[in-house]
C-alpha cells in the first residue's frame, strides 16, 4: 500500500515571497507523487525544469547589477518561462502510437503567469504539446488521468 501524500502547507498566500514558498512546496509534493506513480523504468519520463531559483547578483565597474550564473545559464540555452515539470509518455490514438508531452506549470492560489510563461505556453502548444496550469496536487492528478495516464497512487 502506498502512503497518502502531503499536500503542502495549505497556508493562505501573503505576498510574492509566500507564493514562491507555496509553489516550491507544491512542486516538491508533485515530484513525490510522480516518483511514486512513474518510477525509473516505467513507460513515463518526467523531469523538473529548475528555472525559477534566485541567482547571486554582482555589481560591475559601471555599478550595474548582473548575475554571472544567470548569464551563463542563458548562454547554455536556459529559457525564461519554461514550465515547471515536463512529462512524456507513449500514447495511442486508436491507429497510431506516438509520444505525448505534457507541460505542468505549478502556481500558488493567487499566482499568475508571467509574459514569458504565456509566450512559452503558446510555443509548446503550437508544436502539439499539452499545457496545464495546476494549483493543487488534485489538479495534477486530474490532468494526468484526463490525458490517459494510469496512476498507481492517488490523492485521497
Amino acid at each position: 500500500m502506498i502512503p497518502p501524500l502531503a499536500i503542502g502547507r495549505g497556508l493562505p498566500s501573503i505576498g510574492k515571497k509566500r507564493r514562491k514558498h507555496e509553489e516550491d512546496d507544491l512542486q516538491i509534493t508533485v515530484a513525490s507523487f510522480l516518483e511514486q506513480n512513474f518510477p525509473k523504468g516505467s513507460c513515463v519520463v518526467w523531469y523538473a525544469v529548475p528555472n525559477g531559483s534566485k541567482r547571486e547578483k554582482k555589481q560591475n565597474k559601471k555599478g550595474q547589477w548582473y548575475s554571472p550564473e544567470g548569464a551563463k545559464l542563458k548562454r547554455m540555452g536556459v529559457r525564461a518561462g519554461v514550465a515547471d515539470i515536463i512529462i512524456h509518455w507513449k500514447a495511442n490514438d486508436g491507429n497510431t502510437d506516438y509520444t505525448a508531452s505534457l507541460a505542468l506549470e505549478l502556481k500558488a492560489e493567487l499566482g499568475k503567469l508571467s509574459p514569458e510563461q504565456k509566450e512559452w505556453a503558446q510555443e509548446w502548444m503550437s508544436v502539439g504539446g499539452i499545457y496545464s496550469i495546476c494549483r493543487t496536487l488534485e489538479a495534477v492528478q486530474e490532468e494526468l488521468e484526463f490525458n490517459g495516464l494510469k496512476l498507481k497512487a492517488r490523492v485521497m
